[in-house]
């Protein structure tokens, strides 16, 4: 167990060596989109104002940035006629390393670039927005950030794990990406509709009402998210046969 987790270690020091330009990318999102929120944020809390819009930028801000600052060399693209995966997962695949020890080096990139940016973002939007300050205390934001951290963690892993490929066709991944994206402006308009306020304006009520059942669920779901992604992605690279 030990000189597994030591093993895992070991490989994701080593990719993230290689992924130091993309800790500038970081920064540039990090200052740049927490900006963006601040100034939108309070006329979002007040009147709603584009609230589709900001719910689908705080989403893509917590579920898919961090993917983005991923060097092209580590990114899942398309390595065969019909298969689409990291070319670097690849080749570390054919090291004489468990399944453990590969995707526990996926976690570790993951977790080492997503929660000090999910931190960063969210503590910034807090201290610079004065409006969110007053509509919640210090223990029901920490309840807020607690289920949008488990949010963007359960989405985000959607693309850590994905480096262990699919095997797909270039229509499907258009339809794919179509498909997702009408989805979700449907999702968050209807959601709009329904609730009479964002999703992102819902959840921090949901946190101010009730902090510690906000807290205990973001928790548990943070947690299965985990194991549910690590499942699959054993799985994953147990069917996909690379060399097709």
């Amino acid at each position: 167990m030990m000189n597994e987790r030591s093993n895992a270690w070991w490989l994701a020091k080593f990719e993230m060596k290689a992924q130091l330009k993309g800790i500038f990318w970081m920064l540039f999102l990090l200052v740049f989109l927490t900006m963006f929120f601040v100034t939108a944020l309070p006329m979002y809390l007040a009147e709603g104002v584009g609230a589709t819009f900001f719910d689908l930028a705080f989403i893509v801000v917590f579920g898919m940035a961090v993917a983005w600052i991923k060097p092209k060399e580590f990114q899942y693209q398309k390595v065969g006629d019909e298969i689409w995966a990291s070319p670097f997962f690849i080749a570390l695949n054919q090291l004489p390393i468990t399944k453990n020890e590969l995707v526990n080096s996926r976690y570790i990139i993951f977790f080492s670039y997503t929660l000090p940016y999910y931190i960063s973002t969210l503590a910034i939007i807090y201290i610079f927005t004065p409006e969110l300050r007053e509509a919640a205390a210090i223990p029901e934001y920490l309840a807020f950030s607690a289920l949008w951290i488990s949010i963007g963690s359960s989405l985000g892993l959607s693309f850590a794990v994905s480096d262990s490929g699919d095997r797909v066709t270039n229509k499907q991944m258009w339809l794919y990406g179509i498909g997702l994206t009408v989805g979700a402006v449907v999702f968050f308009t209807l959601a709009h509709f329904l609730l009479e306020t964002g999703i992102v304006a819902w959840t921090l009520a949901l946190s101010v009402k009730w902090p510690l059942i906000v807290l205990l669920f973001a928790i548990i779901s943070f947690l299965l998210s985990i194991n549910l992604w690590k499942v699959y992605m054993i799985r994953q690279i147990d069917k996909m046969d690379y060399l097709k």
